[in-house]
């Protein structure tokens, strides 16, 4: 990668208010587990901003221009922060959901596993066998 002290970078992509939405709560499960990664290596959490920036942040387009274009864009702010929360809330859940399942499953004996092993080889190690001999697979 090379800088270009002079480059202009456009990024927009065409969405849905339904695109939207996924995006947004994609987002809010990825800052979970970017959080739980962060803490899993000992580092600290990020510092979290409070109520009122979130506020200031959404009305900020109506702060100065009480138009259409201005309130759409506020709706889309609050929207886009409520579904970032809900993706992160969904994801926490689900991370306890699964810690809970993980804590009661049993761990059985490997012989209650016997009839789970196969009686005989599949095809391609048959192939494999017939091709190179017994034991030289790959040689």
């Amino acid at each position: 990668m090379i800088s270009v002290p002079g480059a202009v970078v456009r990024h927009a992509n065409p969405l849905t208010l339904r695109s939207f939405c996924k995006q947004h709560f994609i987002y809010g499960r990825g800052a979970h587990r970017f959080h739980r990664a962060r803490a899993l290596r000992g580092r600290p959490r990020p510092p979290t901003e409070s109520l009122s920036f979130y506020g200031r942040l959404i009305l900020y387009p109506v702060a100065d221009a009480r138009t259409p274009r201005a309130l759409r864009l506020s709706v889309l702010l609050a929207l886009s922060q409520g579904l970032n929360v809900t993706g992160y809330l969904t994801e926490r859940a689900d991370g306890f959901v699964r810690n809970r399942d993980a804590a009661r499953r049993p761990v059985a004996p490997s012989s209650e596993y016997r009839h789970l092993r196969r009686a005989q080889p599949t095809r391609g190690e048959c192939e494999r066998e017939r091709m190179h001999g017994s034991g030289a697979y790959g040689s």
